[in-house]
């Protein structure tokens, strides 16, 4: 094997020196790199300016030919007709509701406790009324009638049974008698007991 030729390795080739690197391969030519180009002018403004132009226009011939066509036409609309309002409630309604008003009544009359000394002895029973009130329109006219002057009254007596002082934007009634309250009341319950609806 001695007519056989070895190479050396090539980093034998160059001496080992400590902190010495082997030298770079030789530099061969990058290739070249053409510069960028330069940037493109945005045309979106313009573009968005076109469409905001034609759109103003669009929207100014149609009011134009809105107002042509209606100086045109002249004023021939026809009124529309007037709202119909609700329908009249049936015999059976309104004797279901003026049923409802007189037990309410009633009902809220007999919680009174006897005597009434302050407002709370009044309160709640007003306050039922009230709801009874408000929750049957369809009752009988005179009836609807009656309990609201008794409601009227009842209210005032829980104002004057208060004994706040007048003071400001606070005004008891000074007119409430227990005689005017009763009167109103005994119509309340004679119109109630002799209703045949």
């Amino acid at each position: 094997m001695t007519d056989q030729y070895t190479y050396p390795t090539p980093a034998a080739a160059y001496p080992a020196a400590p902190g010495v690197l082997p030298p770079a391969p030789p530099n061969h030519q990058m290739p070249q790199f053409y510069p960028a180009p330069p940037p493109r002018k945005r045309r979106g403004g313009l573009i968005a300016a076109a469409i905001g132009g034609a759109a103003t226009i669009a929207l100014a011939a149609g009011v134009v030919g809105g107002l042509i066509g209606n100086h045109l036409a002249g004023t021939t609309a026809a009124e529309p007709p007037p709202a119909a309002g609700p329908p009249a409630p049936t015999g059976e309604q309104v004797h279901a509701a003026t049923v409802d008003l007189c037990t309410r009544f009633a009902a809220g009359y007999r919680a009174l406790p006897s005597p009434q000394n302050t407002g709370f002895d009044v309160l709640p029973t007003a306050n039922y009324i009230a709801d009874a009130l408000r929750d049957t329109p369809a009752a009988d006219g005179s009836i609807r009638d009656a309990v609201t002057k008794s409601l009227a009254l009842l209210r005032d007596h829980a104002a004057s049974a208060s004994g706040e002082p007048t003071r400001g934007a606070i005004q008891p009634p000074t007119h409430w008698t227990a005689a005017a309250a009763n009167d109103a009341d005994q119509r309340v319950w004679d119109l109630c007991r002799a209703y045949e609806g």
